[in-house]
């Protein structure tokens, strides 16, 4: 028997190593996992911030050319304000013919020179408000001195330069060979190539509002250049975006004068979000350009980032690896460490659940499991401690209920003397007294002979029935007692006493002026799941004052002084909660008390 026990406790402390072992396995391979996940989506988290702050640092850099493009547009056109054939051309003051030949020649002779000097230049073109045009490409030029309407008037560019005079506006997007098509009719087939426009209206001292509109083409791929380099990933694609979101550059010249829909994301100075294009989730950078709002967007597949997150993952899988062996072989150790505390905490638990109250473990390890025996040691002495209140308590218990069968005797006899003197008053046939003692009685009988705190409304009603016989014998019969409630009501429980003090607070404060001669109401409904019973009187009422008194002290639980109406609210509120209690409503035509408790039915 004592070898079966033996190997009982090797094969228990077995199983306990187990346990704690594979305990710090499943602990060790859920972190794994989870710190695979945490540290994948974080890597990626940083990966992603980094290369935004990176991308957003080359854009700093390119934004000085791009404004370098704008700012050398808009001071070429200011300087054609300064040129007098420029400025005779718009106010069509010249009548002689050979004449405007030559002004014609003239201007297109300066707008030439300047597509030679700017490189960027496409073409340059003026038109008049009333459809005469001179432009000028790096290949051809165009003279049209016939007011003619061009379907360029009433482009979205040229109506929006007018209108912001004399600022000037850019548009992109669009391409040489309609914009040539829009203005004049082109004389020979030339480069269709994606252009980047400037258009500002002009117009001379003599005109009150602009007599036409000078545009400037930027060949898109010069301000490519200017930002191009940044990366040589075939799979990003680099945009620059009009304030309207509007595609004006890129390297996929497909996509020129596409409008992206994700506009609305890009609200701040700089940053970047996530995209899905092609089943393929993507990085989008941008950045907003100071002056005139464009935007830089650079947009990578998340996969340049994927291979070097895979290769750190694994190296932390195996490095993870190595720490769970060698945590596997400490644990061994320590749980083997750990069992002989716990089997003299467990020899100690059995003692005293052999009945040997009070056992106490001398040895307490320096450790946690020291906490723990002397948790137990502090829960033994606890524990025959209680037994010998328990004992004590039971003792007084018994003391008590002798007391309360000897104080049965003193109601006994008080019952049975009512009982006598109600004998003695029909015996001389003094109907009045017997109809009081027999109200006394019915008044004093719940009290010593009923335990039930709840109880129907019904017998609550009779109770107020009885007081008031008594209360119209010692006052003359003049207090009337009206009850309205339905029958359906007369079944909900109430706690036992809860009227009548209603009913002595109406009488003492309401009718005592009146020298008792009036009207109590009893009213009751049902709302919303709940009884409202209503105790009115006709008597003088509640001074203001005094009310708003009464009811701070029916708020104020410190305030409350038991008795009378503080008693009843604090019951209900005992009894149902801090929804139900009294509320009270006076004036001079007298006083309300309104009850509200859960109707609930006798069961």
């Amino acid at each position: 028997m004592s070898a079966l026990s033996s190997l009982r406790r090797k094969f228990g402390a077995l199983m306990l190593r187990t346990q704690l072992l594979l305990t710090f396995l499943l602990s060790s391979l859920l972190i794994l996992g989870l710190g695979s996940v945490f540290l994948y989506v974080n890597l990626l988290e940083i990966l992603q911030h980094r290369n935004e702050e990176s991308t957003v640092r080359s854009f700093r850099q390119v934004e000085r050319n791009l404004l370098d493009f704008q700012t050398k547009t808009d001071s070429l056109s200011k300087s054609y304000f300064l040129n007098s054939d420029f400025e005779t051309f718009l106010n069509d003051t010249e009548k002689n013919e050979y004449r405007r030949i030559q002004l014609v020649r003239s201007i297109m002779q300066t707008m030439a020179a300047d597509v030679r000097n700017y490189p960027f230049l496409h073409s340059i073109f003026i038109i008049t408000k009333d459809g005469k045009t001179i432009g000028v490409t790096s290949s051809t030029s165009y003279a049209s001195l016939q007011p003619t309407p061009r379907p360029f008037q009433q482009s979205p560019m040229n109506l929006e330069a007018v209108e912001r005079y004399p600022r000037l506006v850019w548009a992109g997007g669009g391409r040489s060979g309609p914009f040539e098509t829009s203005v004049a009719e082109r004389k020979q087939p030339g480069a269709d190539v994606p252009i980047i426009s400037a258009a500002r209206a002009v117009k001379t001292f003599y005109q009150s509002v602009p007599g036409g509109t000078l545009v400037f083409n930027l060949l898109e791929s010069s301000v490519y250049d200017t930002f191009g380099d940044l990366t040589d990933d075939p799979d990003t694609r680099m945009v620059l975006l009009d304030a309207n979101g509007t595609i004006i550059s890129s390297n996929d010249k497909a996509g020129l004068g596409q409008r992206r829909s994700d506009l609305d994301q890009m609200t701040g100075q700089y940053g970047s979000f996530i995209t899905n294009m092609d089943d393929q989730k993507r990085q989008f950078i941008y950045y907003r350009l100071s002056e005139t709002g464009w935007l830089l967007g650079m947009e990578m597949p998340l996969s340049v980032f994927m291979s070097d997150i895979y290769t750190l993952r694994w190296t932390l899988m195996v490095v993870l690896l190595i720490s769970l062996i060698i945590g596997g072989a400490f644990s061994f150790w320590w749980t083997r460490k750990l069992t002989g505390p716990i089997y003299t905490l467990l020899a100690g638990m059995r003692n005293l659940k052999q009945g040997h109250l009070g056992t106490q473990i001398a040895h307490r390890p320096s450790n946690e499991l020291g906490i723990v025996v002397e948790e137990f040691n502090r829960m033994s002495h606890s524990i025959s401690e209680l037994v010998e209140e328990n004992n004590r308590i039971e003792r007084g218990k018994k003391l008590a209920e002798i007391k309360v069968l000897q104080s049965q005797i003193n109601p006994h006899f008080l019952f049975n003397t009512l009982n006598t003197i109600k004998w003695m008053a029909i015996s001389i046939r003094a109907t009045n007294i017997m109809e009081t003692i027999t109200s006394l009685g019915n008044l004093i009988r719940p009290i010593y002979k009923s335990t039930v705190p709840i109880v129907p409304l019904r017998e609550e009603l009779d109770y107020v029935q009885d007081y008031l016989k008594i209360m119209n014998t010692r006052y003359g019969d003049g207090i009337h007692l009206i009850v309205n409630i339905e029958e359906a009501l007369l079944d909900i429980t109430v706690p036992r006493l809860i009227v009548q003090p209603l009913i002595e607070n109406a009488l003492l404060h309401g009718l005592e002026p009146t020298r008792f001669r009036g009207e109590i109401r009893i009213e009751g409904a049902r709302t919303d799941g709940d009884m409202l019973l209503h105790v009115r009187d006709n008597g003088c009422g509640i001074p203001e004052d005094k009310l708003t008194a009464l009811r701070l002290k029916l708020e104020d639980p410190e305030e409350r002084d038991n008795v009378g109406l503080s008693n009843v609210h604090q019951r209900l509120q005992l009894h149902y909660g801090l929804r139900y209690g009294i509320e009270i409503q006076s004036g001079q035509a007298g006083t309300c008390v309104t009850l509200r408790l859960p109707a609930v039915p006798k069961s």
